[in-house]
């Protein structure tokens, strides 16, 4: 093994270079700086556990510190971190490691820090990583990163038991906002921006936004923004951190209902939104809620991109839940079925248990909207969906029902009828649908009957979603030492 040249911890020249003799290995300028973010190491010892905050780098000898250059350290203040000065007669040394089968840079110089008492002293408890700030002057910096996890639930804890229940709602058109303000949340902020389709001859990119708005009593800022440009810092200077932050991203393109053509194509035209949870994990970032919930159809848990969201999710310190919640199971008149993520940063989530199905008859339920449905029996849609198969409907036996889709307005093949007895077909129009989605307490009047049917088509089931925002809630309940927690 060649010897490396020593170095010393004086203020150091413009470039470095390690040699073997009189061959020179390499050369490198000296930064200016050169940072490092480590988690610190524990231990059990004697029935406690012990912290080591320890650097084994290649990189210390290109600042200038060699093995066996000695230091003083001492902490910059309790809890904030500590310093590394560079003294001949210091109370520490820097140590050396050697890999001796490594053939680039086979020996590190390694910093080792073990005193309990001094760590204990600079490095919160809590604290799980600090970042390590080397200069070519002989000062190195330890500062111990914040503990995002951490640091938001205690944020939680101090708010007011009213103000826990705060909320900011993203890609929503309003159905969502009633239903948590129906189970104690407080929505005060909302972002939606509908955008352009080719069959829209008006501009409606308000529509969702402008229902939403109705929908919360308590919301206190709109942003009518396409969320891929969307400024989420600019955002959070106005609302500050948020305990809840619910998100629905557009789920088309995950959809059965789309083709793979289609996907294909709206890639590359860019009407694609299946890269839309980017900008959403960047409203986590910056908005720092407790809570995450995101809702989206059954295959964006499995799909690739649904996975890299629970990941980053968890990369940020989150605890992250998913699964895939079914309306009959709590009394959900159709067959809807939807994903949910519940990410919060207290551990112990638990998805809903099961409140029992309807056994009520549909078609009693919807007795009173008969006489106004339209009779489609003889239209070619109709027709042609019945003789596919394709054609959905309700029946005089049926206690659940084929859920409705966006396309439900459009009257096409699969869009969901009544078949009475007489074998007639009746369309299920908006408020039709909204009993069948468990959403008669939503406020659609502001929006057109096909922007109404539209927002139920791709809206939350009313049971199931109350159900999971009632778990959310008693969570952050328990969590932050309001009650004990009650499992529904």
């Amino acid at each position: 093994m060649p010897a490396v040249a020593a170095a010393t911890a004086t203020p150091s020249p413009a470039t470095r270079s390690w040699v073997a003799g009189d061959h020179v290995l390499a050369s490198a300028r000296v930064p200016d700086l050169v940072t490092k973010t480590l988690r610190i190491q524990t231990s059990r010892e004697g029935g406690r556990t012990r912290r080591k905050i320890r650097l084994s780098s290649n990189l210390l000898p290109l600042m200038g510190y060699m093995p066996g250059a000695r230091f003083d350290a001492a902490a910059v203040a309790p809890g904030a971190g500590l310093q590394l000065r560079f003294n001949p007669d210091g109370g520490n040394k820097i140590h050396c490691r050697q890999y001796a089968q490594r053939r680039s840079r086979p020996i590190e110089a390694q910093i080792d820090l073990q005193s309990a008492a001094l760590i204990d002293q600079a490095i919160p408890s809590y604290t799980e990583a600090v970042s390590w700030e080397i200069t070519p002057s002989g000062l190195i910096t330890v500062r111990p990163l914040a503990n995002r996890a951490f640091t938001i639930g205690r944020s939680l804890r101090q708010r007011k038991a009213d103000d826990r229940m705060e909320a900011f709602v993203a890609l929503t058109s309003g159905v969502d906002i009633a239903l948590m303000e129906r189970e104690g949340f407080r929505v005060t902020g909302a972002l939606d921006f509908r955008p352009h389709e080719a069959r829209d001859t008006t501009d409606k990119t308000e529509t969702g936004l402008l229902n939403a708005a109705v929908n919360g009593a308590g919301i206190r800022y709109l942003f009518n923004e396409d969320i891929f440009a969307a400024d989420w810092r600019r955002i959070r200077e106005r609302t500050g951190a948020v305990p809840v932050l619910h998100l629905s991203p557009q789920c088309d393109d995950f959809s059965s209902l789309k083709t793979h053509e289609a996907r294909q194509a709206s890639i590359e035209n860019l009407s694609s939104t299946m890269d839309m949870v980017v900008p959403c994990l960047r409203a986590v970032e910056e908005l720092e809620p407790a809570v995450v919930v995101v809702e989206n159809v059954p295959a964006f848990l499995t799909s690739p991109i649904g996975q890299v969201m629970c990941l980053q999710l968890r990369r940020m310190g989150y605890h992250v839940t998913s699964e895939v919640m079914h309306a009959p199971d709590f009394g959900g008149l159709t067959t809807r079925k939807r994903a949910f993520i519940v990410a919060s940063v207290f551990p112990g989530f638990r998805m809903p248990a099961h409140t029992g199905r309807n056994q009520t008859l549909v078609m009693d339920l919807l007795r009173e909207h008969l006489p106004r449905l339209a009779d489609i029996t003889d239209t070619s849609s109709l027709q042609k969906g019945l003789a596919t198969g394709r054609a959905r409907f309700i029946d005089e036996t049926s206690i659940t029902a084929p859920t409705v889709t966006k396309s439900q307005p459009r009257r096409c093949k699969d869009s969901v009828t009544v078949r009475t007895p007489a074998g007639r077909h009746l369309f299920v129009d908006g408020p039709a649908s909204k009993v069948l989605m468990g959403l008669q307490g939503v406020n659609t009047e502001l929006v057109t009957t096909e922007i109404e049917a539209e927002i139920i088509g791709q809206s939350v089931e009313g049971p199931m979603h109350g159900a999971l925002m009632r778990q959310v809630r008693e969570h952050i309940l328990a969590a932050t030492g309001a009650r004990q927690m009650q499992l529904l």
